[in-house]
């Protein structure tokens, strides 16, 4: 939790016409959790929790010199995540990650190995009816993404040779019925 509490006092923030503490930044924390099993093996889990910086019209924020240049590496890097939300809902062989720094920080997070739940957070104020359009937008378009997760287990080199012993095995087998069949 200590972690958390100096991650978040480092945040920036700064006061726009459309918020008076407005997050500069994206905060991302990533919890790593190894298990280890009777037998040996281990079971690894990773939680990625992610508070983006919200997009702000720089019309309306009315942003100048350093906020302004910060305005726009935040929709710079939203975009970018759209591009990759996009790109994964419709399965493209090609996924742009690489377009911010964001986006390959969430790549494992996003199109990996993994289960992902969004939280959008909008505002039912009529001034701001753009905003949350726009966010209700990217919620429907993530909810198409799909990941298939399976269990993530690391074996110690015994029970690899096992494994192996028992592949090779089973491969001599199999060519034994083929050749008995032929």
């Amino acid at each position: 939790l200590s972690v958390v509490r100096a991650g978040s006092r480092l945040r920036s923030v700064a006061a726009t016409r459309q918020n008076q503490h407005s997050s500069r930044s994206h905060a991302v924390l990533v919890l790593t959790v190894e298990q280890r099993l009777r037998e040996g093996t281990e079971r690894l889990g990773k939680l990625t929790l992610v508070d983006l910086a919200g997009s702000e019209k720089v019309s309306k924020s009315e942003c100048v010199g350093e906020t302004l240049e910060e305005a726009k590496k935040i929709n710079w890097s939203l975009t970018a995540l759209g591009k990759v939300i996009d790109s994964l809902a419709e399965q493209r062989p090609h996924v742009p990650y690489r377009d911010s720094r964001l986006t390959r920080v969430l790549e494992e997070a996003l199109g990996g190995n993994c289960r992902t739940t969004l939280l959008v957070a909008v505002s039912a104020c009529s001034q701001h009816y753009d905003e949350t359009l726009s966010s209700l937008r990217f919620a429907t378009r993530a909810k198409k993404v799909r990941n298939h997760a399976k269990v993530n287990y690391v074996y110690s080199s015994d029970q690899l040779l096992q494994l192996v012993a028992q592949l090779q095995s089973d491969l001599a087998r199999a060519r034994r019925q083929i050749t008995s069949c032929a």
